[in-house]
C-alpha cells in the first residue's frame, strides 16, 4: 500500500467512521467505500501530476515543451523521440548557460556538435593581429563611402573604405570598386553655367548635404506658371551603352522631383520620386532609391542609350502634387546634391567633380600580412582583416558532428548477441549519430547565446581541418544574420 493508492484511500475513509457503526468489516460498506476510494485515487493522482508540473525537475510530457517554449521560444525544442529526462536535462543546461560572450558561442557548439568552432572577430586584436593589418588597397584618387551613421565620407588615396548599409546602418565590409568616371561637371555646383536653368534658381550653401557639410543646393521654382527644370549640358557618351543617372535629394517646401534621362536621339527614361518618403510615384519602376542620414535619398536610374547616340543629358524637374506645371512662390524649393552619370548597370560610390569629368581610381587590394602568418588573411576572405568600423560582428565557422555513427551502439545497425559477446548497448550523445544535428539547430544555437544587437555570420562545414584553418568564410547566413 502506497500513499494515495486505492487501498490507502479506502483505509483512510474507514478510519473516519466510528467503529461502533458497522463493526470491523462489512461487505456493503467496503464496496461503497472502495468505489469512493477509486475516484479519490484518480483525483489524488491528478493532484500529484499537477504538482510535478510546477517544477522543471519533475515536469513531464507537454509541460516540458511549454517550459522550453516559454524560456527559449523556437530556439530550443524537443527532438524526435527524445525522452522527458533527456529533454529536461537540455532545458536545464540551456537555461543556466553562459550567454552574450565569445565563450558561450564556442561552448554551445561544442556541446551540440562535439567540435570546437572557429570564431573570428574583426574588432579583436588577438584575431586580427592589429586593426587593419591584413588588408590595404592601392587607389590613385579619393573615394567616397557611406559610414555607419549614413553620412557620405571621403577616403584619401590608398586608403581602405568600409561601406555601410544605409538602411540598417550596419557595415557591409571592405569596399572594393573598379575605376569609373562621373561625366557630369560641377556635380554639386548647380549654380555653374554648365547647368541650364529653366524657370528655376539654384541657391548654394542652403542646407546640410549628405556629406555633413553645408553644401546642399536649394532648387527654387520661379513664379511662372510653367515647368521648372535644371539640366546638364550635352555630355559625350556612347550609343547602345548602359549608364546610371543618380542624384541625392531631400524634401523642402516641395517633395517631388523628376529625374529625366535623354540622349542625342531624344527622351529615354524618367522617374518621379517623393523625397519625403523615398517612394517612386511615377515613371520607371527600375529606379533605385536608397535612404541615407538626415532624410536624404539617393535616386539612381539605369538607362541604355540609343544605338546612334553621341551624348546624354540629365534633367531635374520640380513637381507639385504630381504636376510639372505650376507657379512657384520664388522662395520655396527642394534640396539636391551630387549629380552623377557613370557607365555600368548600377550606381557606384559618389564621384565629386569640378569643371570637368573625374575618374575614380580602382581599388587594388593588397595583402600585407606577415610572411608565414598563421592566418591567411586578406582580400577575398570576408572578415580577414580587423577594423573598428565593423562593430558588433563575428564570423563563426561551425563543424557538423563527425563520423557515421558507432556500430552496434544506440540503435546504429544491429546489436550482436550471444553468450560470449559482451553487450554494447549504451545511450548515445548527439555526436554519435549521423544526421542527429541539423544545420538549423546549429544556427539556432548560436542565435540563442549571442549578445543581442550583434551579428554572427555562420558558416557550417562538415568537419574541422586544422591544416586549412583560415580567417573568413565561404558563405554567410545572415539572421540569419544571427
Amino acid at each position: 500500500m502506497a500513499t494515495g493508492d486505492q487501498d490507502d484511500i479506502l483505509a483512510r475513509l474507514k478510519a473516519l467512521l466510528p467503529p461502533t457503526w458497522f463493526g470491523d468489516d462489512h461487505p456493503f460498506l467496503t464496496a461503497i467505500l472502495t468505489a469512493c476510494a477509486q475516484a479519490l485515487t484518480w483525483c489524488y493522482s491528478l493532484y500529484i501530476y499537477a504538482q510535478l508540473q510546477t517544477r522543471i525537475n519533475t515536469a513531464t510530457d507537454g509541460w516540458l515543451d511549454l517550459i522550453a517554449y516559454d524560456f527559449f521560444g523556437t530556439n530550443y525544442g524537443r527532438t524526435s523521440g527524445q525522452s522527458d529526462d533527456v529533454f529536461r536535462n537540455g532545458i536545464k543546461i540551456n537555461l543556466f548557460r553562459e550567454r552574450g560572450t565569445r565563450h558561450s558561442v564556442q561552448k554551445i557548439l561544442e556541446d551540440l556538435t562535439g567540435n570546437t568552432p572557429f570564431i573570428f572577430e574583426p574588432q579583436r586584436p588577438l584575431d586580427t593581429g592589429a586593426y587593419g593589418a591584413a588588408v590595404a588597397v592601392s587607389r590613385s584618387t579619393i573615394g567616397s563611402y557611406v559610414d555607419t551613421f549614413g553620412i557620405v565620407r571621403y577616403a584619401e588615396p590608398n586608403t581602405v573604405r568600409y561601406d555601410a548599409n544605409p538602411y540598417s546602418l550596419s557595415t557591409n565590409g571592405l569596399l572594393v570598386e573598379p575605376s569609373n568616371t562621373n561625366i557630369v561637371p560641377f556635380s554639386s555646383d548647380f549654380i555653374a553655367a554648365t547647368w541650364g536653368k529653366t524657370r528655376c534658381t539654384p541657391v548654394a550653401y542652403a542646407g546640410i548635404a549628405p556629406d555633413g557639410t553645408n553644401n546642399a543646393t536649394y532648387l527654387v521654382p520661379t513664379t511662372d506658371n510653367n515647368t521648372h527644370v535644371l539640366g546638364t549640358q550635352s555630355l559625350s557618351a556612347s550609343g547602345g551603352s548602359t549608364y546610371v543617372f543618380s542624384i541625392y535629394v531631400k524634401s523642402g517646401a516641395y517633395s517631388q522631383l523628376r529625374i529625366r534621362a535623354g540622349d542625342s536621339a531624344g527622351f529615354l527614361l524618367d522617374t518621379v520620386v517623393d523625397t519625403s518618403t523615398g517612394s517612386i510615384v511615377a515613371g520607371t519602376v527600375t529606379a533605385k532609391v536608397t535612404a541615407l542620414a538626415n532624410s536624404w535619398y539617393r535616386v539612381s536610374l539605369p538607362v541604355t542609350t540609343s544605338a546612334a547616340a553621341s551624348f546624354v543629358t540629365m534633367q531635374l524637374w520640380v513637381y507639385l502634387s504630381g504636376s510639372a506645371t505650376f507657379a512657384g512662390d520664388g522662395s520655396s524649393g527642394i534640396l539636391i546634391y551630387g549629380a552623377q552619370i557613370e557607365s555600368g548597370s548600377s550606381e557606384t560610390s559618389y564621384i565629386p567633380t569640378l569643371s570637368t569629368s573625374f575618374m575614380r581610381g580602382a581599388d587594388t587590394p593588397i595583402n600585407n600580412m606577415t610572411t608565414n602568418s598563421t592566418f591567411l588573411g586578406g582580400y577575398g576572405l570576408t572578415g580577414g582583416y580587423g577594423s573598428q568600423l565593423i562593430p558588433y560582428q563575428a564570423f563563426v565557422t561551425a563543424y557538423r558532428p563527425s563520423g557515421a555513427g558507432i556500430p552496434f551502439v544506440a540503435g546504429y545497425s544491429s546489436t550482436p548477441s550471444g553468450y560470449s559477446i559482451a553487450s554494447r548497448g549504451e545511450y548515445a550523445s548527439q555526436t554519435m549519430l549521423t544526421g542527429s544535428v541539423t544545420d538549423a539547430q546549429i544556427y539556432a544555437a548560436v542565435a540563442s547565446v549571442k549578445m543581442e544587437g550583434t551579428i554572427a555570420w555562420v558558416n557550417i562545414l562538415s568537419q574541422p581541418d586544422p591544416a586549412k584553418r583560415r580567417v573568413g568564410i565561404d558563405f554567410v547566413i545572415g539572421e540569419s544574420q544571427l
